[in-house]
């Protein structure tokens, strides 16, 4: 996408920063997620497998990482919008 992407370190995990730069006049998109997944450990609190819907370590629903859809969506969005007007006037904050 031209994008120029940094991973940068932080105390626990890091933060994946890709900027598309241009004039620092045009309006700033920010797209905000996360890209990591549930924990498999500890192994013997989970009452399903890994890789079912729910387990009792976290009384979540919705699996493991499966809370990349929406973040990657919205990258899909932007890669597919660039791609028909690659010269639209917005850029990552600096």
């Amino acid at each position: 996408m031209g994008f120029a992407v940094e991973v940068v370190p932080t105390a626990r995990h890091p933060i994946i920063l890709a900027e598309r730069g241009g004039d620092p006049a045009w309006p700033h998109v920010i797209i905000y997620g996360h890209y990591d997944v549930q924990p498999a450990d500890p192994l013997a609190l989970w009452q399903t497998p890994r890789s079912s819907r729910r387990s009792a370590a976290t009384a979540c629903t919705g699996g493991r990482g499966g809370q990349q859809g929406p973040l990657l969506a919205n990258i899909a969005a932007v890669a597919g919008l660039l791609e028909k007007h690659p010269r639209l006037p917005c850029a990552s904050p600096s």
